[in-house]
């Protein structure tokens, strides 16, 4: 897999699985914290969800270009020259 597209794959799914992870957590806090009825709590989650998919995407950002920094070589998998 060439490292464009690895890259553009991981970051993809990093924004996705924090963006999840986020959305949970912001449900859960506001059910047991300030006992939001369950559909109200769903929708405010989304929004803050929303509101922070910019940072994500720079936190994507800056993660990929650290793993691209310390990239160590060859990865299993891929063509030896």
């Amino acid at each position: 897999m060439r490292p464009v597209l690895r890259h553009h794959l991981f970051r993809h799914g990093f924004v996705l699985l924090t963006a999840l992870d986020l959305l949970g957590l912001s449900a859960l806090v506001f059910n047991q914290w300030f006992g939001v009825a369950s559909p109200q709590v769903w929708v405010l989650s989304a929004v803050v969800m929303l509101s922070a998919l910019p940072l994500l995407y720079r936190l994507a950002e800056y993660v990929v270009g650290l793993a691209s920094r310390y990239e160590s070589g060859s990865f299993l998998g891929e063509k030896i020259p």
